[in-house]
């Protein structure tokens, strides 16, 4: 099975639940309050959202007058993305389509292109890795940026930690976890319907790619980029290697 099949089949299937588990409504200010510093740090008018999921972070940036095209690999997704900017009444141009072909979704490059919610990861192989790069370059001007937000691979692994988070919203648990083979990880989650007795479960999973700091700015450089700055979270705390839970990067050319 191929990158792109299995992240598709894997959405696919966290489809119906998906704004649950992520708590969409929840978040939606939460996020749209940590943009707004990015908005007004790097003069963000265009944006490009990639690997968009359900449209969180598009909607938000559209919120705040961003004019933002969004895109996703899982027309499931993008589907679900549209009905929620619909029902905010964002104004959000939706896409389907690869990270590795970012710069197809929009017209023009932007200010800024953002792949956030550790979706890099999704990407398996050293080609598919680069094209993406390339395609964030390319789809940004020259004064631009590409934002990438993941999860601090280089501590998960030292540390093995296998649980990613438990939540529960009303009868549904959500428990995300971990296999560990290698340098890939098997990410999975399972969720618990407790509305029946006994209750029922399915589990999801899809391979990652346990990206490092290191790896991911060397192949930044080899796309064009040349500076990159790095941060612990959306909120510019600094990176620390040893504890930070995520590793945001901002590359420019």
């Amino acid at each position: 099975m191929t990158e792109t099949n299995d992240s598709v089949r894997f959405y696919d299937q966290l489809a119906p639940n998906y704004d649950v588990m992520t708590r969409f409504d929840e978040r939606l200010e939460i996020e749209q309050d940590a943009l707004r510093a990015w908005v007004g740090k790097f003069g963000i008018r265009t944006a490009l959202d990639t690997a968009c999921g359900t449209g969180l972070h598009a909607i938000a940036m559209s919120r705040l007058g961003v004019e933002v095209t969004a895109s996703d690999l899982s027309a499931t997704m993008i589907q679900s993305a549209q009905s929620n900017s619909n029902r905010l009444n964002a104004h959000v141009r939706f896409v389907v389509s690869p990270m590795q072909r970012a710069y197809e979704a929009v017209d023009a490059p932007v200010d800024a292109v953002f792949c956030l919610g550790n979706s890099l990861p999704h990407l398996l192989g050293d080609a598919s890795l680069h094209a993406a790069l390339e395609a964030f370059r390319r789809s940004t001007h020259e004064h631009g940026a590409a934002v990438i937000q993941l999860l601090n691979y280089d501590r998960i692994l030292r540390s093995g930690e296998r649980v990613v988070g438990i939540h529960k919203v009303g009868n549904l648990e959500f428990v995300r976890f971990y296999d560990f083979r290698g340098e890939s990880i098997v990410f999975n989650v399972m969720t618990i319907d407790w509305s029946v007795q006994p209750p029922r479960h399915r589990i999801a999973g899809t391979e990652l790619r346990a990206y490092g700091r290191a790896q991911l700015i060397t192949a930044l450089h080899d796309a064009g980029f040349s500076r990159i700055t790095e941060y612990s979270d959306m909120r510019f705390t600094p990176f620390d290697d040893a504890t930070s839970r995520d590793l945001v990067i901002v590359a420019q050319p």
